[in-house]
């Protein structure tokens, strides 16, 4: 029984993110790369619904950072 809660408590986290918003960012902000990392407990308001941790290749430097976003909202990046 507690593996079947760990494993849905895993799959609604991983529902918590959002692939799509990192994409735009990274196109708009002209990213060289970039990786999902997923979920992030911490970094968002409690309004937004989407925490999705990625690390990204700009300018040659790593960064690293949060995007956050909620049903009827826009998406904010928020970096380490």
């Amino acid at each position: 029984m507690k593996w079947i809660i760990a494993i849905a408590a895993i799959l609604a986290l991983t529902a918590c993110t959002s692939p799509d918003d990192v994409r735009k960012y990274a196109e708009a902000e002209g990213w060289e790369s970039y990786e999902v990392t997923g979920y992030r407990f911490f970094g968002c308001s409690k309004d937004d619904v989407f925490h999705t941790g990625f690390v990204a290749v700009k300018n040659g430097k790593r960064i690293s950072g949060v995007i956050c976003s909620g049903w009827l909202k826009g998406a904010t990046l928020r970096l380490d």
